[in-house]
């Protein structure tokens, strides 16, 4: 009986661990689609380097005026 007892006691920790897991992992991601809203990242991985924008940003990159200098200063102030 005691022994039930403490694999049950057990398997409660083991199920408050998992779920306070779970969360601490939907409050990172949550953080993260947040953080990637507004920064510039740039991901370095082994099929290449990957440059993702806000969207708010994007347009400005493609208007069909120079914007060199406009990608140069976006990228100053995220770095600032």
């Amino acid at each position: 009986m005691e022994q039930q007892l403490k694999k049950a006691e057990a398997a409660q920790r083991r199920k408050v661990q998992i779920e306070k897991a779970a969360r601490e992992s939907e409050e990172k991601a949550a953080h993260e689609e947040r953080a990637s809203t507004s920064y510039i990242r740039t991901i370095m991985g082994p099929n290449g380097t990957t440059v993702s924008f806000p969207i708010d940003k994007v347009s400005s990159l493609f208007d069909p005026k120079p914007s060199g200098l406009k990608c140069y200063k976006v990228v100053q102030e995220q770095h600032q």
